[in-house]
């Protein structure tokens, strides 16, 4: 594909994520994909197969479009009339999708854990850690092989269509997939944007990411999810009033969440403390969602006790009764 051309056809935006030109990186996709698919499961219901295919086509052409868009406005910055001769194409975008999926499905699964006697020097990875590594070390490639050589060029071409599906695929399967149990999207902290990147950089990230999140939903586009997440934690606070004893289970699923949390911040290399630093927009959630709860709750103790009120004053009144009926 060669991006923003005069002679660009549009079927290009899909063609160019299934065009390569060396034998060697064919393999190596293709071995990666393969390997991608099989950490991601068996599939959940018969529809698994076209949501994948689904989100292979939206980051082969949501990927190919922004690169086009990008690199016009380059052009318009830089005035290289080079850009538009420089060919775009390659198995990036598929492969960086899955890593984004295989990044939600199982987020906390290791695929590197070092030996013992190595534990304290080499940190272990996790699934959640592959996105970002990919796209770091397609751009050291890019950086150590130039485009004009034939062999090691052909390796890199496509390193603008997987920095653009990291954000296009992501964005799809947070807000726009359509899940087997009729829900759109994922709101599960595991998937945070923040969570994608490395440990270090995540307190600097996250103003960034709140800050864009906080635009969208002042402009009305994130309203429903956040009466969605909101409803969500309402839910998991009356299951709880449910139970034979609150505080017990209560008490009990504190302890499993912070042993989670712990297991967690072992895997992506952060301790607690950073952890309870990071999470302050998660936390205003839960805090609107239990004032919420405790509203409701307040309103329904107050009728019990309307209700308890009308009780005793019944009882006196047929007491009064009976003792009149005795005389």
């Amino acid at each position: 594909m060669y991006s923003a051309r005069t002679d660009f056809f549009i079927w290009t935006t899909l063609t160019s994520a299934f065009t390569e030109t060396s034998g060697l990186k064919v393999s190596l996709d293709l071995l990666v994909l393969i390997w991608l698919v099989s950490r991601i499961g068996p599939l959940e219901d018969l529809l698994e197969p076209v949501r994948l295919a689904a989100l292979t086509i939206i980051a082969a052409v949501g990927s190919a479009l922004c690169t086009s868009v990008l690199v016009f406005m380059f052009y318009v910055v830089t005035r290289w009339e080079t850009l538009f001769f420089t060919p775009i194409y390659g198995y990036g975008p598929i492969l960086m999708a899955y890593f984004i999926l295989t990044a939600q499905k199982v987020p906390t699964e290791a695929f590197f854990s070092p030996p013992n006697i190595f534990r304290g020097v080499f940190p272990s990875f996790c699934m959640q850690q592959l996105p970002f590594t990919f796209f770091c070390v397609s751009a050291l490639l890019r950086a150590l092989l130039p485009i004009r050589f034939a062999v090691a060029g052909s390796m890199t071409m496509d390193f603008p269509l997987l920095a653009c599906s990291f954000a296009v695929s992501w964005l799809y399967l947070r807000f726009f997939q359509h899940n087997s149990d009729g829900s759109v999207g994922d709101t599960s902290e595991d998937f945070q944007l923040v969570n994608l990147f490395p440990s270090f950089s995540r307190p600097y990230l996250r103003p960034v990411f709140d800050f864009c999140y906080g635009v969208l939903a002042l402009c009305g586009q994130c309203k429903e999810r956040e009466l969605a997440m909101a409803s969500n934690l309402i839910e998991e606070e009356e299951n709880l009033l449910l139970g034979k004893d609150y505080f017990t289970s209560r008490a009990s699923n504190d302890v499993q969440n912070h042993s989670l949390q712990d297991q967690r911040c072992n895997i992506h290399g952060e301790t607690p403390e950073n952890r309870s630093k990071t999470d302050s927009v998660t936390e205003r959630r839960r805090i609107k969602a239990l004032q919420a709860l405790e509203t409701r709750l307040h309103s329904i103790a107050a009728k019990e006790k309307e209700v308890s009120k009308l009780n005793v004053a019944s009882r006196t009144v047929d007491e009064a009764a009976q003792t009149t009926a005795d005389v």
